[in-house]
């Protein structure tokens, strides 16, 4: 009897502990939260911009390997309303250091986040290895999870390209100068409604 009892108290803390793991696709994101910024920032999260936050470490060798391809994508979206984060949970002073060791190969803005940012991602996902990255799409849901250097680019520019096509279309007005077409006006009668 007790060798039951004990298999059900284990089936029930990993039912708890599974549905821990709440967070999901298209769920609203959690505040950038920073003790510090260590470079850059702050970067929020804003409605109309598509938002990348990574989580890494120095110590990480695969970390330091995607951090040039981050680097890659922050130059190339940095034009198109896309706002990049890299988020440590290191002391600043080595993440300073590293940041300046890295040069321009590292020009993202980075931040040491506070428990309640790891907890709001990572942990929400069930995650337990970096680098990991997300991406925010421009209603502030998220919209990709994963591996910086498995799919990441695929992942921003659906984001972008959602939000291009969601935009209205601005009509252009002519250029000063420029002649207007004249549109004929009705020679009908305006008929008045009776009072």
């Amino acid at each position: 009897m007790r060798k039951l009892h004990a298999v059900l108290l284990v089936l029930c803390f990993s039912v708890v502990a599974l549905s821990s793991f709440a967070a999901s696709i298209g769920d609203p994101a959690p505040k950038i939260e920073a003790k510090k910024w260590v470079q850059g920032g702050p970067v929020e999260i804003k409605d109309g911009q598509v938002t990348v936050i990574e989580f890494w470490a120095t110590w990480c060798p695969p970390c330091r390997a995607s951090i040039p391809h981050i680097n890659e994508l922050y130059k190339q979206f940095n034009d198109k309303n896309v706002a990049f984060v890299g988020v440590s949970d290191e002391k600043t002073k080595d993440v300073s250091m590293f940041i300046k060791k890295m040069g321009d190969k590292m020009q993202y803005p980075v931040a040491i986040g506070k428990e309640t940012l790891s907890a709001g991602y990572l942990g929400a996902f069930g995650v337990e290895g970096i680098p990991h990255a997300f991406v925010i799409d421009a209603t502030g849901h998220i919209a990709w999870h994963g591996h910086p250097m498995g799919g990441l680019d695929e992942a921003v520019q659906a984001a972008v390209e959602k939000r291009d096509a969601a935009k209205p279309k601005a009509v252009e007005a002519p250029q000063a100068g420029a002649p207007v077409k004249a549109v004929p006006v009705s020679q009908e009668k305006v008929v008045q409604p009776a009072q």
